[in-house]
């Protein structure tokens, strides 16, 4: 409901079909917001009247969540909580939203793709990062879970700079977020990546019995059931989202530090890359920079002012697309996941399956960036 009240001041308040039969809970709002309305019987009575034979010009749906706001796909909110797309939802979040706000002003799509999508080129980790943060929108079109990688090496190998790389492709670095929380606050911070994307800093950070419990939390989307102090479920936090994290322990050695024996499911659902196996730490190519440590220290540059852009570009141009896009991605993903496990014996390892059709995942989210000109790179890169 938006107005005017006695002093000429706009104001706005959200009422939803449900309170139309509470009154006094309208007429609170009505008062708390400045209009000058008495409290009487008769005036109860007109707005009852008034709510009764209003109609809306349009359905507005309450988001609590960030991502897809329904399943037409026309709709998505961002981490910050804007909106793209049809405007027809308003973002009324279970947690605190996040008090990041982005600065495009000097951002642009060709800024992103020429200051960092171009060193890229060349770098097979750096691709497969950038396509990772692509991967979260597609998956309810493929009807997938989330899942993660896990960027391991030594220090000053690179992994923040491919781990600052993806993550500008939806924020800066105030997105980042650390191991080293609790269960609680790391159920947050993935309800709140819902089909966005989440990057983890520092492996090293979190105890491994915690560990144990968060990979399979991440990437199945689902967090602990609670209750309050009288006994009662609260909401239970869902999500849908991949996640990259660094470290210089891989998964299981970090479990092995409490002497827990890694499970195949926690290893392909949280796959490692190898930080430090390409010519200079994660980089293949230094695109004319002397040292690896230059070229990183000028991604971080680059990502510091041309980051936040082409994320939402992505959501844009997926809204935009007239085919069948659960039938085309589930299409292609079928196609890719065939072409990346050729010549593995499934039968021999069921959980290759899980992994290859994962890693499709990526390829087809990287193609399909550069498909919508949002990335500069040559077809096919991604899946190479």
């Amino acid at each position: 409901i938006t107005g005017v009240n006695g002093c000429g001041e706009p104001f706005s308040f959200i009422m939803t079909a449900a309170d139309i039969g509470k009154v006094q809970k309208i007429v609170d709002q009505f008062r708390h917001h400045g209009l000058d309305i008495d409290d009487g019987t008769e005036n109860k009575k007109a707005v009852s009247k008034l709510l009764l034979n209003w109609k809306p010009e349009k359905n507005i749906v309450l988001a609590n969540q960030v991502g897809w706001v329904d399943d037409t796909c026309k709709s998505f909110i961002l981490t910050d909580g804007r909106i793209i797309g049809k405007k027809n939802a308003v973002y009324t979040p279970l947690m605190s939203a996040s008090d990041r706000s982005i600065d495009t002003s000097k951002a642009s799509i060709e800024k992103w793709k020429d200051e960092v999508a171009s060193l890229a080129v060349g770098n097979k980790i750096l691709i497969g990062t950038i396509s990772l943060a692509f991967v979260s929108p597609l998956l309810r079109f493929t009807n997938q879970t989330g899942f993660g990688l896990h960027i391991v090496g030594a220090s000053s190998t690179g992994k923040t700079t491919a781990l600052t790389a993806a993550t500008s492709v939806w924020g800066d670095d105030g997105m980042i977020r650390t191991w080293r929380t609790t269960s609680s606050g790391l159920e947050s911070s993935a309800a709140g990546s819902n089909e966005n994307f989440l990057p983890l800093d520092e492996l090293g950070e979190v105890a491994p019995k915690a560990l144990d419990e968060a990979v399979y939390m991440l990437a199945n989307g689902q967090g602990k059931q609670r209750a309050d102090h009288r006994g009662h479920s609260v909401h239970q936090m869902r999500w849908r989202t991949v996640f990259l994290s660094t470290g210089e322990l891989s998964v299981s050695d970090k479990l092995r530090e409490a002497k827990i024996d890694a499970q195949k499911g926690q290893v392909v659902r949280m796959m490692d890359v190898r930080a430090d196996g390409m010519a200079y730490g994660v980089f293949d190519t230094l695109h004319g920079y002397t040292t690896a440590a230059d070229l990183a220290k000028q991604i971080s540059r680059s990502c510091g002012h041309a980051s936040g852009i082409v994320g939402p570009a992505f959501v844009e141009s997926l809204i935009a697309t007239t085919a069948n896009r659960s039938k085309h991605f589930s299409s292609s993903l079928e196609s890719l996941t065939k072409l990346i496990a050729n010549g593995v014996d499934i039968s021999a390892s069921p959980h290759s399956l899980r992994v290859a059709k994962q890693f499709a995942m990526i390829a087809m989210a990287g193609e399909t960036a550069t498909n919508f000109g949002l990335t500069g790179w040559a077809k096919g890169a991604a899946v190479n």
